[in-house]
């Protein structure tokens, strides 16, 4: 039986959850849309994002974050536990952190855009609750596709990860009609060509009262190539058992011999590990 013991620690949690992935381990997928779906905000659906940021940067890819659910301080926390310098990694121009965390509402004007793109500051965002929602989503483009452009030229493989949807899914309120667009857009860059590129979407259920979720996630679970579910036991609450995660390789592509393209696996965290387990084989 297949038991993944991925501890925050250190780079065994890559080891055993890319084997049952089945991930090569020198070359991470590219021009892959992955969507992690966070069907219960319990938080451990956050681990897989950061497993992604260590990934592609472990590899030597050029990996670009937009952080609206947290800052760049824990990021880099957790993945110096993980095995990994985001420091070291964003002083050599290999790693590009968008702030979209520490203000996340508010106008951008013309000298804080000219002052970031003179480098003088870190790079930022703030949805601009005075304009339409579509031109923050298309600001957000502009920001971030520069930054996978100068990794295309310099030939190196890439990851662009969004850490939530929430800001935009707050503004949106009952017309998603932008995130759905957003979604869209993430698809179509990492489908060109002419760069190797993947995006990962984390998409957590949103807390009351805001506008649920499920048009933009369905989208987004439809453009997917690997869809990755946490979720809840459908049992209810269990001590022994937190919660199951459901992996679904859509593209043919990403299967490798005869994968299957469904697989469900339970889980159990505990201090800054998280065990997976298959269903009804815990020990």
């Amino acid at each position: 039986r297949l038991v993944l013991c991925c501890s925050c620690k250190g780079w065994n949690m890559f080891e055993d959850l890319n084997a049952f992935l089945e991930f090569p381990r020198d070359e991470p997928p590219q021009n892959s849309f992955i969507l992690i779906k966070d069907a219960a905000p319990t938080g451990e659906a956050a681990l897989l994002l950061h497993h992604f940021v260590s990934y592609y940067s472990r590899l030597g890819c050029g990996v670009c974050l937009v952080g609206f659910e947290q800052g760049m301080e824990h990021y880099s926390s957790v993945c110096r536990r993980m095995g990994t310098n985001l420091s070291s990694q964003q002083k050599a121009g290999d790693f590009v952190f968008v702030d979209g965390f520490t203000r996340p509402y508010g106008s951008c004007t013309n000298d804080e855009q000219e002052e970031q793109a003179g480098g003088s500051k870190g790079l930022s965002f703030s949805i601009d609750l005075q304009e339409d929602l579509s031109l923050s989503a298309r600001r957000l483009l502009d920001t971030v596709i520069p930054i996978l452009d100068d990794f295309a030229r310099r030939e190196k493989p890439c990851c662009l990860l969004l850490d939530s949807l929430h800001n935009f899914l707050d503004v949106s309120r009952h017309d998603q009609s932008t995130v759905l667009d957003l979604l869209h857009y993430l698809n179509v860059l990492c489908s060109d060509a002419s760069r190797s590129l993947s995006v990962v979407v984390l998409a957590q259920a949103p807390p009351s009262p805001l506008p649920s979720p499920d048009l933009s996630i369905r989208r987004g679970e439809g453009l997917a190539d690997l869809v990755l579910e946490v979720s809840p036991l459908l049992s209810g609450h269990s001590t022994a058992v937190h919660g199951q995660l459901l992996v679904r390789l859509q593209n043919p592509k990403m299967r490798r011999r005869r994968q299957e393209a469904s697989k469900l696996l339970q889980f159990r965290t505990r201090d800054s590990s998280i065990s997976f387990f298959p269903p009804g084989h815990f020990k």
